[in-house]
């Protein structure tokens, strides 16, 4: 191989090299939009609530959820309903006095 054609060969696998990283190049405009977190008073007594749930019933915190759609917490195949869960809550003293402590 002569000088003219090896120069060639770098140059190409160059180019080539630095196309497949800017392929590859992150999106750091949508990496940085994450859902903004509002701390109502409702989504503070439901994350409390979804916390009591994940303790007494031994079910991990990420599976238990709140559809505000049909106002139910929803954990493995059970669906209760939020009035009734939260009433549970209220009147679990126990829980607080042990789980709540401030």
């Amino acid at each position: 191989m002569n000088k003219k054609n090896l120069r060639y060969y770098c140059m190409s696998i160059t180019l080539a090299l630095i196309l497949l990283m800017l392929g590859c190049k992150k999106d750091l405009q949508q990496i940085n939009k994450s859902p903004e977190i509002i701390n109502t008073p409702e989504s503070v007594k439901i994350l409390k609530v979804r916390k009591f749930i994940s303790v007494i019933s031994e079910v991990p915190f990420d599976k238990v959820t709140f559809n505000p759609t049909s106002n139910q917490y929803i954990f493995g195949r059970d669906h209760f309903d939020q009035k009734m869960i939260e009433d549970l809550y209220d009147k679990s003293n126990i829980y607080h006095a042990e789980y709540e402590k401030k």
